[in-house]
Protein backbone atom coordinates (compact mmCIF):
# COMPACT_ATOMS: atom_id res chain seq x y z
CA UNK A 1 0.00 0.00 0.00
CA UNK A 2 3.15 2.22 0.26
CA UNK A 3 3.99 4.27 -2.73
CA UNK A 4 7.04 2.84 -4.44
CA UNK A 5 9.63 5.88 -4.30
CA UNK A 6 12.08 4.39 -7.42
CA UNK A 7 11.85 1.18 -9.39
CA UNK A 8 13.56 -0.52 -12.07
CA UNK A 9 12.61 -2.95 -14.75
CA UNK A 10 15.18 -4.59 -16.52
CA UNK A 11 13.48 -4.42 -20.21
CA UNK A 12 10.04 -2.04 -20.18
CA UNK A 13 7.67 -3.27 -22.08
CA UNK A 14 8.69 -6.89 -22.27
CA UNK A 15 5.79 -9.04 -20.95
CA UNK A 16 5.39 -11.85 -19.08
CA UNK A 17 3.75 -13.71 -22.11
CA UNK A 18 6.65 -12.47 -24.93
CA UNK A 19 9.22 -13.82 -22.17
CA UNK A 20 7.34 -17.58 -22.09
CA UNK A 21 6.82 -17.26 -25.83
CA UNK A 22 10.16 -16.34 -27.18
CA UNK A 23 11.64 -19.49 -25.19
CA UNK A 24 9.23 -21.39 -26.91
CA UNK A 25 10.45 -20.49 -29.82
CA UNK A 26 13.71 -20.55 -29.05
CA UNK A 27 13.71 -24.57 -28.15
CA UNK A 28 11.54 -25.44 -31.44
CA UNK A 29 14.19 -23.46 -33.56
CA UNK A 30 16.92 -25.27 -31.74
CA UNK A 31 15.62 -28.60 -32.10
CA UNK A 32 15.42 -27.76 -35.67
CA UNK A 33 18.45 -26.64 -35.94
CA UNK A 34 20.30 -29.72 -33.99
CA UNK A 35 18.54 -31.55 -36.32
CA UNK A 36 19.56 -30.32 -39.82
CA UNK A 37 22.87 -30.51 -41.21
CA UNK A 38 24.26 -27.10 -42.26
CA UNK A 39 27.84 -27.85 -43.25
CA UNK A 40 29.03 -25.34 -45.43
CA UNK A 41 26.17 -23.43 -45.34
CA UNK A 42 26.11 -19.39 -44.53
CA UNK A 43 24.51 -18.05 -41.48
CA UNK A 44 21.93 -16.25 -43.79
CA UNK A 45 20.94 -19.76 -45.05
CA UNK A 46 20.48 -20.97 -42.16
CA UNK A 47 18.21 -17.99 -40.93
CA UNK A 48 15.94 -18.28 -44.24
CA UNK A 49 15.87 -21.63 -43.39
CA UNK A 50 14.51 -21.10 -40.01
CA UNK A 51 12.16 -18.65 -40.77
CA UNK A 52 10.84 -20.97 -43.25
CA UNK A 53 10.34 -23.74 -40.59
CA UNK A 54 8.79 -21.13 -38.40
CA UNK A 55 6.21 -19.88 -41.08
CA UNK A 56 5.12 -23.59 -41.58
CA UNK A 57 4.57 -24.03 -38.11
CA UNK A 58 0.88 -22.06 -36.95
CA UNK A 59 1.91 -22.46 -33.55
CA UNK A 60 5.21 -20.47 -34.38
CA UNK A 61 4.03 -17.97 -37.03
CA UNK A 62 3.39 -15.24 -34.91
CA UNK A 63 7.10 -14.82 -34.48
CA UNK A 64 7.89 -13.80 -38.03
CA UNK A 65 6.09 -9.99 -36.49
CA UNK A 66 7.97 -8.12 -34.50
CA UNK A 67 7.35 -8.23 -30.66
CA UNK A 68 4.68 -5.77 -29.67
CA UNK A 69 5.56 -2.17 -28.30
CA UNK A 70 4.20 -0.58 -25.28
CA UNK A 71 0.18 0.99 -25.52
CA UNK A 72 -0.16 4.29 -26.60
CA UNK A 73 -1.25 5.65 -23.58
CA UNK A 74 1.74 4.01 -21.82
CA UNK A 75 3.57 5.85 -24.18
CA UNK A 76 2.06 9.49 -24.04
CA UNK A 77 2.30 9.01 -20.76
CA UNK A 78 6.39 8.33 -20.65
CA UNK A 79 6.98 10.84 -23.01
CA UNK A 80 5.17 13.40 -20.66
CA UNK A 81 6.95 12.36 -17.42
CA UNK A 82 10.06 12.51 -20.02
CA UNK A 83 9.16 16.48 -20.77
CA UNK A 84 7.54 16.94 -17.48
CA UNK A 85 10.87 16.05 -15.62
CA UNK A 86 13.15 17.83 -17.89
CA UNK A 87 11.48 21.49 -17.41
CA UNK A 88 11.52 20.97 -14.10
CA UNK A 89 15.30 20.36 -14.40
CA UNK A 90 15.86 23.46 -16.49
CA UNK A 91 13.60 25.51 -14.23
CA UNK A 92 15.90 24.81 -10.89
CA UNK A 93 18.94 24.64 -12.70
CA UNK A 94 19.58 28.73 -11.94
CA UNK A 95 19.03 27.58 -8.33
CA UNK A 96 20.38 24.41 -8.13
CA UNK A 97 23.84 25.98 -9.39
CA UNK A 98 23.45 28.74 -6.25
CA UNK A 99 22.94 26.35 -4.12
CA UNK A 100 25.42 23.17 -5.21
CA UNK A 101 28.56 24.81 -3.70
CA UNK A 102 26.55 25.10 0.22
CA UNK A 103 25.35 21.56 -0.63
CA UNK A 104 29.07 20.52 -1.07
CA UNK A 105 30.39 22.26 1.79
CA UNK A 106 27.26 20.96 4.32
CA UNK A 107 28.03 17.08 2.26
CA UNK A 108 31.54 17.45 3.24
CA UNK A 109 30.92 18.19 6.96
CA UNK A 110 28.68 15.35 7.27
CA UNK A 111 30.35 12.76 5.80
CA UNK A 112 33.61 13.82 8.19
CA UNK A 113 31.26 13.15 11.20
CA UNK A 114 29.50 10.49 9.77
CA UNK A 115 30.46 6.95 11.46
CA UNK A 116 30.84 3.08 9.50
CA UNK A 117 29.51 0.64 10.96
CA UNK A 118 31.77 -2.27 11.89
CA UNK A 119 29.34 -4.62 12.29
CA UNK A 120 29.99 -8.47 10.50
CA UNK A 121 26.90 -10.29 9.65
CA UNK A 122 26.92 -13.22 12.14
CA UNK A 123 26.57 -16.73 11.37
CA UNK A 124 23.28 -17.84 12.06
CA UNK A 125 22.09 -14.70 10.30
CA UNK A 126 23.57 -15.90 7.33
CA UNK A 127 23.02 -19.21 7.56
CA UNK A 128 18.83 -18.19 7.28
CA UNK A 129 19.47 -16.09 4.72
CA UNK A 130 21.91 -18.50 2.50
CA UNK A 131 19.06 -21.01 3.26
CA UNK A 132 16.68 -18.87 1.20
CA UNK A 133 19.20 -18.41 -1.72
CA UNK A 134 19.97 -20.21 -4.82
CA UNK A 135 16.59 -21.92 -5.26
CA UNK A 136 16.31 -20.97 -8.85
CA UNK A 137 18.88 -19.47 -11.53
CA UNK A 138 17.31 -15.77 -9.98
CA UNK A 139 18.03 -15.19 -6.54
CA UNK A 140 15.63 -12.11 -4.24
CA UNK A 141 17.16 -9.86 -1.85
CA UNK A 142 15.51 -7.44 0.48
CA UNK A 143 17.20 -4.64 2.46
CA UNK A 144 15.81 -2.43 4.98
CA UNK A 145 18.25 0.20 7.00
CA UNK A 146 17.56 4.00 8.78
CA UNK A 147 18.07 7.04 6.72
CA UNK A 148 21.01 9.17 8.37
CA UNK A 149 19.36 12.20 10.69
CA UNK A 150 19.00 15.58 8.96
CA UNK A 151 17.02 17.08 6.30
CA UNK A 152 20.12 17.26 4.05
CA UNK A 153 20.87 13.78 3.79
CA UNK A 154 17.00 12.99 3.39
CA UNK A 155 17.21 15.75 0.56
CA UNK A 156 19.70 14.09 -0.83
CA UNK A 157 18.47 10.62 -0.89
CA UNK A 158 15.09 11.74 -2.21
CA UNK A 159 17.00 13.60 -5.00
CA UNK A 160 19.18 10.56 -5.56
CA UNK A 161 16.38 8.24 -6.24
CA UNK A 162 14.53 10.79 -8.21
CA UNK A 163 17.74 10.69 -10.41
CA UNK A 164 17.49 7.18 -10.46
CA UNK A 165 13.80 6.65 -11.47
CA UNK A 166 14.14 8.78 -14.13
CA UNK A 167 17.60 7.31 -15.84
CA UNK A 168 15.78 3.80 -15.14
CA UNK A 169 12.91 4.88 -16.57
CA UNK A 170 14.01 6.78 -20.24
CA UNK A 171 17.73 5.49 -19.89
CA UNK A 172 18.52 2.44 -18.96
CA UNK A 173 15.27 0.77 -19.71
CA UNK A 174 16.57 -1.67 -22.20
CA UNK A 175 18.39 -4.64 -19.95
CA UNK A 176 21.39 -2.79 -18.83
CA UNK A 177 21.72 -0.38 -15.55
CA UNK A 178 25.14 1.57 -15.84
CA UNK A 179 26.79 -1.68 -17.34
CA UNK A 180 24.85 -4.35 -14.64
CA UNK A 181 22.83 -6.28 -16.79
CA UNK A 182 22.08 -9.07 -14.29
CA UNK A 183 19.00 -7.41 -12.94
CA UNK A 184 15.42 -8.42 -13.66
CA UNK A 185 13.24 -5.81 -11.01
CA UNK A 186 14.73 -3.46 -8.14
CA UNK A 187 12.54 -0.92 -5.96
CA UNK A 188 13.51 1.60 -3.22
CA UNK A 189 10.47 2.41 -0.94
CA UNK A 190 10.95 4.82 2.08
CA UNK A 191 8.89 3.58 5.51
CA UNK A 192 7.50 5.59 8.44
CA UNK A 193 7.96 9.15 7.08
CA UNK A 194 11.01 8.38 5.28
CA UNK A 195 13.06 7.40 8.60
CA UNK A 196 13.72 4.44 6.76
CA UNK A 197 14.59 2.44 3.36
CA UNK A 198 13.60 -0.76 2.07
CA UNK A 199 15.36 -2.21 -1.14
CA UNK A 200 14.47 -4.92 -2.86
CA UNK A 201 15.61 -6.84 -5.80
CA UNK A 202 16.00 -9.78 -7.80
CA UNK A 203 18.76 -10.79 -9.69
CA UNK A 204 20.72 -13.48 -11.69
CA UNK A 205 23.57 -15.66 -10.01
CA UNK A 206 24.83 -15.60 -6.39
CA UNK A 207 24.74 -13.03 -4.09
CA UNK A 208 28.48 -12.39 -4.52
CA UNK A 209 28.60 -12.02 -7.99
CA UNK A 210 25.64 -9.08 -7.60
CA UNK A 211 27.31 -7.19 -4.89
CA UNK A 212 30.44 -7.66 -7.10
CA UNK A 213 29.11 -6.55 -9.88
CA UNK A 214 28.16 -3.82 -8.58
CA UNK A 215 30.78 -2.64 -6.82
CA UNK A 216 33.65 -3.08 -9.98
CA UNK A 217 31.08 -1.34 -12.07
CA UNK A 218 28.50 1.09 -10.25
CA UNK A 219 30.26 1.82 -6.93
CA UNK A 220 29.57 5.33 -7.87
CA UNK A 221 25.75 5.20 -7.88
CA UNK A 222 25.95 2.59 -4.63
CA UNK A 223 27.66 5.48 -2.87
CA UNK A 224 25.40 8.06 -3.85
CA UNK A 225 22.14 6.35 -2.71
CA UNK A 226 23.15 4.03 0.22
CA UNK A 227 25.45 6.57 1.37
CA UNK A 228 22.49 8.35 3.21
CA UNK A 229 22.25 5.17 5.39
CA UNK A 230 23.53 4.83 8.69
CA UNK A 231 26.21 3.00 8.88
CA UNK A 232 27.36 2.67 5.64
CA UNK A 233 31.17 3.09 4.77
CA UNK A 234 32.26 6.16 4.57
CA UNK A 235 32.31 7.95 1.40
CA UNK A 236 33.68 11.43 -0.06
CA UNK A 237 31.70 13.98 -2.02
CA UNK A 238 28.98 11.42 -1.59
CA UNK A 239 30.07 9.31 -4.81
CA UNK A 240 34.02 7.90 -4.12
CA UNK A 241 35.39 5.55 -1.44
CA UNK A 242 32.32 4.32 0.26
CA UNK A 243 31.79 0.68 -1.61
CA UNK A 244 35.06 0.69 -2.99
CA UNK A 245 36.12 -0.85 0.21
CA UNK A 246 34.73 -4.25 -0.63
CA UNK A 247 34.71 -6.12 2.75
CA UNK A 248 32.95 -3.48 4.69
CA UNK A 249 30.22 -2.79 1.81
CA UNK A 250 29.41 -6.25 1.97
CA UNK A 251 29.36 -6.67 5.97
CA UNK A 252 27.03 -3.66 5.51
CA UNK A 253 24.66 -4.98 2.79
CA UNK A 254 24.58 -8.41 4.61
CA UNK A 255 23.76 -6.90 7.79
CA UNK A 256 20.74 -4.84 6.49
CA UNK A 257 19.55 -7.50 4.47
CA UNK A 258 16.21 -9.20 5.64
CA UNK A 259 14.31 -12.84 4.94
CA UNK A 260 12.61 -12.06 2.12
CA UNK A 261 9.04 -13.02 3.32
CA UNK A 262 7.62 -13.92 -0.36
CA UNK A 263 8.71 -13.22 -3.77
CA UNK A 264 7.95 -14.90 -7.24
CA UNK A 265 9.16 -15.61 -10.62
CA UNK A 266 7.12 -16.53 -13.40
CA UNK A 267 10.37 -17.95 -15.31
CA UNK A 268 12.55 -19.30 -12.82
CA UNK A 269 14.95 -20.97 -15.54
CA UNK A 270 15.65 -18.24 -17.55
CA UNK A 271 18.51 -15.55 -16.44
CA UNK A 272 18.39 -11.97 -17.80
CA UNK A 273 20.95 -12.86 -20.50
CA UNK A 274 19.22 -15.87 -21.76
CA UNK A 275 15.30 -13.60 -22.58
CA UNK A 276 17.29 -11.15 -24.24
CA UNK A 277 18.95 -13.74 -26.36
CA UNK A 278 15.51 -15.43 -26.51
CA UNK A 279 14.10 -11.57 -27.86
CA UNK A 280 17.08 -10.96 -30.38
CA UNK A 281 16.24 -14.23 -32.18
CA UNK A 282 12.74 -13.78 -32.23
CA UNK A 283 13.42 -10.22 -33.58
CA UNK A 284 16.08 -11.60 -36.23
CA UNK A 285 13.34 -13.09 -38.39
CA UNK A 286 11.32 -10.37 -39.36
CA UNK A 287 15.03 -7.74 -39.32
CA UNK A 288 16.68 -7.06 -42.54
CA UNK A 289 19.91 -8.27 -41.20
CA UNK A 290 23.75 -7.95 -42.95
CA UNK A 291 25.83 -10.58 -42.98
CA UNK A 292 27.65 -9.97 -40.16
CA UNK A 293 24.70 -9.35 -38.35
CA UNK A 294 23.22 -12.66 -39.83
CA UNK A 295 26.09 -14.25 -38.28
CA UNK A 296 26.26 -12.49 -34.86
CA UNK A 297 22.04 -13.68 -35.34
CA UNK A 298 23.30 -17.32 -35.66
CA UNK A 299 25.71 -17.54 -33.33
CA UNK A 300 22.69 -16.64 -30.29
CA UNK A 301 21.43 -20.17 -31.31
Amino acid sequence: TIRTDTAYVNTVGRSVQQVHDEARLRVAIEDFVDAGSWNGQGPEHVRAAVKQFVADDPSLRWALEPAAPPGLIWRLRNQTNLIVSAAIVVALLPVLLVVLPFWLIALRIHEGRDVASTAVPDRAHLDQLEEMEDRLVQNQISAVGFVKPGKLRLWTFTAVLWILSFGSRHLYNRGNLAGVTTIHFARWVFLDDKRRLIFASNYDGSIESYMDDFIDKVAFGLNAAFSNGVGYPKTRWLITEGAKDEQAFKNYLRSHQIPTQIWYSAYGDLTASNIADNATIRAGLSASLTDAEAAAWARKL
